[in-house]
């Protein structure tokens, strides 16, 4: 079984690029094409799909790139979550090895009589 590791410093460094991605993403936009290019036949049958067409993948680059940024924040909430999860867990340990070594020189665990 391989070893498992978590680095705070480094979700957060990939938390920062993701939501600069999803910004990116978020602002890039396609211009409407100019249907006289077309000619006549097809430039009236792209009339129909345009700027429709346009602003529905304008809309999907918009909510991609929100859907990115999300996932950056919530990685560095992660990262922040582990970091206290640590913390915490330092400190109970802490405390059983204070209440084990009292319990030692005592003949009992601390705070029982």
């Amino acid at each position: 079984m391989g070893d498992f590791t978590v680095a705070p410093a480094e979700l957060a460094t990939v938390s920062g690029e993701l939501v600069d991605a999803g910004a990116g993403l978020a602002a890039t936009t396609v211009t409407a094409p100019d249907m006289a290019i077309f000619g006549p036949w097809a430039g009236a049958a792209g009339a129909d799909a345009e700027p429709a067409t346009t602003d529905d993948v304008n809309a999907l680059l918009t909510a991609l790139g929100g859907a990115v940024i999300a996932l950056g924040e919530r990685l560095a909430v992660t990262g922040q979550g582990y970091e206290a999860l640590e913390a915490d867990n330092g400190a109970l340990a802490d405390g059983i090895v204070a209440n084990l070594t009292g319990g030692l020189r005592t003949g009992r665990p601390n705070g029982v009589s």
